[in-house]
């Protein structure tokens, strides 16, 4: 029984590493979450600064600091602070979600460049195709037909074993290998 004990304390111990993982990258996306809708109100935070300074422009000709324009760039100010709390603590948490859980498929960049050149053409001689060794499966190459004589396979085919998928003689009622039934 000391198999299942330890493999049910290893199991223990990976499902506890897997829930404290999924909650860092929970709080990591709901943090991210947080700060695009900040980001997104201090946009919008700017767009009514510019709309209320246009708006004193075309009432009054100048650009006097109104209560309103302190008060928007006040909470510009704030917002401002407030992201940047958020992104250092997100910095710090994915930094440390780094530490503990490093990534497992990061590969480290290629330290020597590979040069590939092109060789010539080996010549006649050493062509491989002609290479042939011969044994009692294989023909010489010479022996078989051209593509050029096409009028001599003709009429030839390979007929296999609708069973086994091997090759059989086409005047053979069953096959040699599975004892299958060829129909012809």
């Amino acid at each position: 029984m000391g198999i299942f004990d330890g493999l049910k304390s290893k199991l223990e111990k990976g499902l506890e590493t897997t829930s404290q993982k999924s909650k860092k990258v929970l709080d990591i996306s709901r943090l991210t979450l947080q700060l695009r809708g900040k980001k997104e109100y201090e946009s919008e935070l700017h767009m009514r600064l510019g709309r209320s300074l246009y708006e004193r422009w075309e009432a009054h000709g100048d650009m006097e600091m109104t209560d309103r324009t302190r008060s928007l760039l006040y909470n510009i100010k704030e917002i401002r602070e407030v992201i940047q709390s958020m992104e250092d603590q997100l910095t710090e948490l994915k930094k440390e979600e780094e530490r503990k859980h490093p990534p497992e498929n990061m590969q480290a960049p290629p330290s020597r460049e590979v040069k590939t050149e092109r060789q010539a053409l080996p010549s006649g001689d050493d062509l491989p195709g002609e290479r042939i060794q011969s044994s009692s499966n294989q023909t010489p190459v010479s022996d078989h037909k051209t593509s050029s004589s096409w009028d001599a396979w003709e009429g030839q085919g390979i007929f296999l074993c609708p069973h086994c998928s091997k090759e059989v003689r086409d005047t053979e009622k069953n096959c040699i290998y599975c004892h299958g039934e060829i129909y012809s």
